[in-house]
């Protein structure tokens, strides 16, 4: 209650919530898959999927790696949301509270992020940093009340003295987003991914390809993301950063 208190919501909606909740409240686990659809793993040297009862939130083959982990971020930091992405307003009832639905439900949200891309981009596919930064204010920060800035990480200089404010503001429940780069000249290859989580000197990152890992912040500021993007976007480009 209080999360969604945080988040934004009125006490009317969230009233409507704790009743929809209400005799699930004993129920520690049924409200984790419910609202909390991304887990902050313990397990540094495994992924975890992401998503609602074993269907995963993966975009796929689409270029919307900007809007899917939008999205899934929000879902982070509104129960709300989480709770209408997973179940449909409908807990209990199978033909909304269930894998499959849950799963046309993001892509559904996502689609809608998607779509907010400038006309100028249209022809390209996926979205630029600044309309990344956007569509986090829009989605992410009016529950947070952390508005995002694009911080370019072009050396490692920039990475190491980045790092520090990244974990604060992700040990806060603000997710940062992160741009990341790899191929060539001329076949350059640009992804999202979030940061949701820090133990440590560990970072977790959630990839909408379905999934979060684990990297250390040694492989974060030398330019070692492998293990995050499947060997495809090694390289720290940005991040939009919470105010």
């Amino acid at each position: 209650m209080m999360k969604a208190l945080a988040a934004g919501h009125s006490y009317d909606e969230i009233k409507a919530f704790d009743d929809q909740i209400h005799a699930h409240g004993d129920d520690p686990r049924w409200l984790t898959e419910r609202i909390a659809p991304v887990q902050l793993e313990a397990v540094s040297s495994q992924t975890a999927g992401t998503g609602y009862k074993g269907v995963g939130w993966d975009q796929g083959m689409h270029d919307t790696c900007v809007a899917a982990s939008t999205v899934t971020a929000r879902a982070m930091v509104d129960p709300l949301f989480a709770f209408q992405l997973t179940t449909g307003g409908h807990p209990d009832d199978p033909a909304y509270d269930n894998g499959p639905a849950s799963k046309e439900r993001w892509e559904k949200e996502t689609n809608r992020v998607y779509d907010t891309r400038s006309v100028m981009h249209l022809w390209k596919g996926g979205m630029w940093d600044w309309e990344s930064q956007d569509v986090a204010d829009d989605e992410i920060a009016k529950h947070t009340g952390a508005d995002y800035h694009t911080v370019d990480l072009d050396s490692r200089d920039k990475r190491q003295n980045a790092l520090a404010e990244i974990e604060q503001k992700i040990d806060e429940g603000k997710p940062v987003p992160l741009s990341v780069h790899g191929g060539t000249l001329f076949d350059p290859h640009g992804h999202q991914m979030m940061i949701i989580g820090h133990r440590g000197d560990q970072l977790e990152i959630y990839n909408p390809w379905g999934y979060t890992v684990w990297v250390s912040e040694s492989d974060f500021i030398n330019n070692h993301m492998q293990g995050a993007s499947d060997d495809r976007h090694p390289e720290v480009r940005s991040v939009r950063m919470p105010k």
